[in-house]
């Protein structure tokens, strides 16, 4: 009983820091996966993400959002506007709303089931998707529904933060024999 907490602990710093890893990786797969011929949106993209690298969150958000209107098919203003929401802001409500839609439109251009005949960067941006739907899950106390995605997750991917990060959740849902067997 007296190693719980500790456990509890080291899957937190655990969980948080590859999340954090992961989502860092996203500028270039984005730039690999979602190029269009459309040169104002790509050009407004690529000064977003040197906004938000560089720390001008404001300035970020609001070529996301100039880039929503311009391209409303395009899973990339989306996402980027969840992100900019969950690490940035902390809005947590926006960041799901944001990301859902991203994972709506995503879906909607490569398809719901990414098999291997897909190109690998469909493959980790769906990934992507799927984690950062489940840290905004996490973040609104909403354990149950992020399971839900952790497992739909873990069906097809694996992640060094995975694991971790459902025990984290199981043990929210007081659910701790699966967390210890889990993780």
């Amino acid at each position: 009983k007296r190693l719980l907490p500790c456990f509890f602990c080291l899957l937190v710093i655990i969980v948080f820091t590859q999340i954090a890893n992961a989502a860092s990786d996203n500028s270039k797969l984005l730039s690999e996966l979602g190029k269009t011929d459309n040169i104002e949106l790509e050009v407004i993209l690529e000064q977003a993400q040197l906004d938000l690298i560089s720390g001008h969150s404001i300035d970020a958000r609001n070529k996301l959002l100039q880039a929503a209107q311009l391209a409303a098919n395009d899973f990339r203003p989306q996402l980027l506007l969840g992100i900019y929401y969950l690490n940035d802001v902390g809005h947590f409500p926006l960041a799901e709303k944001y990301l859902f839609h991203a994972h709506a439109l995503f879906e909607n251009s490569w398809g719901s089931e990414i098999d291997d005949s897909i190109k690998a960067e469909a493959q980790e941006m769906n990934s992507r998707i799927l984690g950062l739907l489940a840290e905004t899950k996490i973040n609104l106390d909403q354990y149950q529904q992020a399971l839900a995605i952790l497992e739909r997750f873990g069906k097809t991917y694996q992640a060094d933060w995975f694991w971790s990060t459902k025990a984290w959740v199981l043990m929210k849902l007081k659910r701790i024999d699966e967390a210890i067997y889990g993780a």
